[in-house]
């Protein structure tokens, strides 16, 4: 086995190319003459098998795949009652998980309780008068 060029070859007479960086590990060299080429392992791919398939394509478009890694990185989306409002509704490994979005009237938040102490003040006022 000769080095030359990145590449090693094959051969006595060094006329069969080898696989690039052992496929990065992610899979087997078929040598074909003159040339070889890698052949990955499932959820692998590209010309030396470095890059990772992420699962079901992160149900795209809700997220992204990181091909370094395999991981899906989920999109953001907004509020559908107010679109300021950042909400993340896609989870799970693939993106596919739509979280339910919960809203409604919520009686005593902070301005509320204001507003129901001085109702009961006034209610108990009135009574006791």
């Amino acid at each position: 086995m000769n080095y030359y060029n990145n590449f090693y070859y094959l051969g006595d007479d060094c006329s069969i190319r080898d696989c690039r960086d052992n496929c990065s590990f992610n899979g087997w060299c078929s040598i074909e003459f003159p040339v070889s080429r890698c052949m990955c392992d499932p959820t692998y791919f590209g010309d030396v098998c470095q890059y990772k398939q992420c699962l079901n394509n992160c149900s795209w478009p809700n997220g992204d795949c990181n091909y370094e890694t395999g991981a899906c990185e989920c999109k953001m989306m907004y509020s559908p009652y107010l679109n300021t409002r950042p909400f993340v509704p896609w989870q799970g490994e693939d993106c596919s998980y739509l979280h339910p979005y919960e809203t409604g009237y919520t009686l005593l938040t902070s301005y509320s309780w204001h507003l129901f102490i001085i109702l009961i003040t006034i209610i108990i006022t009135l009574l006791f008068i």
